[in-house]
């Protein structure tokens, strides 16, 4: 794995290299699935071969994280399961499929960071949208949270609940932070984490 960056709890945001690193994070994000009552089905059961893992570690041991897909040889990303109708863009789009910890690190100012570092790999391979499944309550906390979600796709079952399919524009994330870093330290933060400014 490779460390991204290590937060001030002693938590690292790390990139996994190996198909054995990305199968521990499926057994996490299959726990909280199971936790959390989500019907993911086979999803969670193997590492698909264009995934991008980033995941939580604690003392070496992983505790959660984000799966990002890249799109197969046919242009289509993981949403197009239950909205084929959504023609994104196969060179300049990537699913967020799931983003999860374990209950107890709920709130432990991981959350953020994991984003801040998909943004980042975003950024790095010049992908603009990112896709997401997102119930109408989780839109709401995203949209006050500063998330500029767009709602891509009408309200349809996905792993058990009702769900949006929703894009966001990494550039519109990226205005945001900064509008809202004016104002807050934690912001603030989350651009020195973005732009490995020292603090």
């Amino acid at each position: 794995m490779e460390v991204l960056c290590e937060l001030a709890n002693g938590i690292q945001i790390v990139r996994l290299d190996t198909e054995e690193e990305a199968a521990a994070l499926l057994r996490v994000f299959r726990d909280v699935a199971m936790h959390m009552g989500w019907q993911p089905g086979h999803a969670l059961s193997s590492v698909p071969h264009d995934a991008v893992f980033l995941a939580a570690v604690d003392r070496g041991r992983i505790i959660g994280g984000l799966q990002i897909s890249i799109s197969d040889e046919q242009g289509r990303l993981p949403c197009n399961d239950v909205w084929p109708e959504i023609a994104a863009n196969p060179i300049a789009a990537v699913h967020t499929g799931i983003l999860a910890l374990l209950p107890k690190y709920r709130g432990a100012g991981i959350f953020w960071p994991l984003c801040v570092e998909s943004w980042r790999y975003c950024i790095a391979h010049d992908i603009s949208d990112v896709y997401m499944e997102a119930t109408p309550a989780m839109v709401k906390f995203y949209r006050r949270i500063g998330w500029p979600l767009e709602i891509a796709g009408e309200l349809r079952l996905h792993w058990g609940e009702p769900c949006h399919l929703c894009r966001l524009t990494v550039k519109e994330v990226a205005g945001t932070l900064l509008i809202r870093a004016v104002r807050s330290e934690t912001y603030r933060a989350l651009i020195r984490q973005a732009c490995r400014l020292a603090a």
